[in-house]
């Protein structure tokens, strides 16, 4: 009786062993083997001397490949973001650092502020004399018998005498559209007789949008403070613009020959960074004007374009004068 209960239980012990066997193919069994060693990746029994026990839940290559494939692209993008950070740092750093000046550019700058602060003196000899190279300039050949004159409408002013139009920018206003007629004078003659594009039935008036624009200028690049740096962006990096000084001297073009001359008027630009400024920006106004297809009621949107622009140039121009003009004024 005994003998033939321990050849059942045998037998039984052996249809029953496959059940701590992996439910898995021959190769994937097989797979699991050759790299583990011992037992299933799941949680197998094997033998041992001291009976069954349980391996340890365990990975296999395959999933180890996939992990340390996940940790390097998240290094990677952990590092790409470290960079991006880094980059918008310096970049904030360059935009909002007040720059160094040299003395040279310190002096500049305060004889910019002090430019910025006249009003224009309807009595002054010098501003009139100014005020009349404006009208040779706009009228050639007509001569200025009196300064107050409903001719002045035609180019753009609102009354019959500018003086009334300089209230908002001062006296450097004026200088700023004498500064184009002389230095620029295609670039004012297509501004003042708008040449360019199919222009609209009611136009910007040419003068007063170049007071307007002075104004502008002046606000956004925040200089009319003397006793402390620009608090904008724009204005920090306009102060990278300005000339050491010495860009000013032997400026004399008396009896020099025309390549002389040219040289000359480079080193009259770069060392009149606003008024270049103001020229530049004012070809950008024009250009957004004919883009948009105003008229006079949408001129304030079209300067506040042009005030964006002109910001950008600036900032992305890292203290190149030729930079920011080429942006403003594309070829």
């Amino acid at each position: 009786m005994a003998e033939p209960a321990m050849r059942r239980r045998r037998q039984l012990n052996a249809d029953t062993s496959g059940l701590d066997e992996p439910l898995l193919s021959t190769s994937d069994r097989e797979r699991g083997t050759s790299h583990h060693g011992h037992g299933d990746a799941h949680g197998t029994r094997r033998k041992s001397s001291g009976g069954s026990a349980l391996v340890p839940y365990s990975i296999n290559a395959y999933d180890w490949a996939d992990l340390l494939r996940s940790l390097a692209a998240g290094a990677a993008s952990g590092l790409r973001s470290l960079k991006a950070a880094l980059q918008g740092c310096v970049s904030w750093w360059r935009v909002s650092a007040v720059p160094v000046l040299s003395v040279g550019q310190l002096a500049e700058l305060q004889r910019l502020r002090e430019r910025i602060s006249v009003p224009y003196d309807p009595d002054s000899p010098q501003h009139q004399g100014a005020l009349r190279a404006l009208w040779a300039a706009a009228f050639p050949g007509e001569p200025c018998t009196v300064l107050k004159t409903e001719r002045w409408k035609d180019m753009g002013w609102q009354g019959t005498d500018p003086a009334t139009d300089f209230r908002g920018a001062g006296f450097l206003s004026l200088e700023c559209h004498l500064y184009m007629a002389e230095h620029h004078p295609v670039l004012f003659d297509a501004l003042r007789h708008k040449r360019r594009g199919s222009r609209s039935a009611w136009e910007y008036p040419f003068a007063a949008a170049g007071v307007n624009l002075t104004f502008t200028l002046l606000e956004l690049l925040d200089l009319r403070h003397a006793a402390r740096s620009p608090n904008s962006a724009a204005g920090r990096a306009f102060l990278r613009l300005l000339p050491d000084g010495s860009s000013t001297s032997g400026s004399s073009t008396e009896g020099s020959t025309p390549g002389d001359r040219d040289q000359a008027r480079q080193h009259s630009a770069a060392a009149s960074p606003f008024e270049e400024l103001y020229c530049a920006a004012y070809a950008a106004l024009d250009r957004h004007w004919l883009a948009a297809r105003a008229t006079y009621m949408e001129f304030p949107a079209v300067m506040k374009s042009t005030t964006k622009d002109v910001e950008s140039a600036l900032i992305s121009g890292r203290g190149s004068l030729t930079s920011v003009v080429r942006q403003l004024r594309p070829a």
